[in-house]
């Protein structure tokens, strides 16, 4: 993954859809104004290779779990593989 500081001005054209994406978050999120960096990742995997479920968190989880303030999803593509399953499960939950 890679990530991008919100702290200065845009130097990439993807630094500049980061900060156009965070300024729409803080429209329906107010809370994302406390960002302070926006993290993004790209897969290419031969279809239907699928994605494992996972919770969204910062370094994979190690030392505790730290979930970010908004979570999006932006496909580029049509066509290709499955949906995107998003749930209100809290890792701490006991029953799925």
């Amino acid at each position: 993954s890679y990530t991008h500081a919100l702290d200065c001005p845009p130097s990439s054209n993807l630094d500049q859809i980061m900060h156009y994406l965070w300024k729409l978050a803080m429209v329906k999120f107010p809370e994302a104004s406390r960002a302070t960096r926006v993290e993004w990742w790209a897969h290419n995997r031969p279809h239907p290779s699928g994605h494992q479920l996972h919770f969204d968190s910062d370094n994979e989880g190690l030392g505790g779990v730290r979930n970010p303030i908004v979570t999006s999803v932006c496909y580029l593509s049509q066509g290709m593989g499955g949906p995107t399953l998003i749930t209100n499960q809290n890792v701490n939950d006991s029953t799925l």
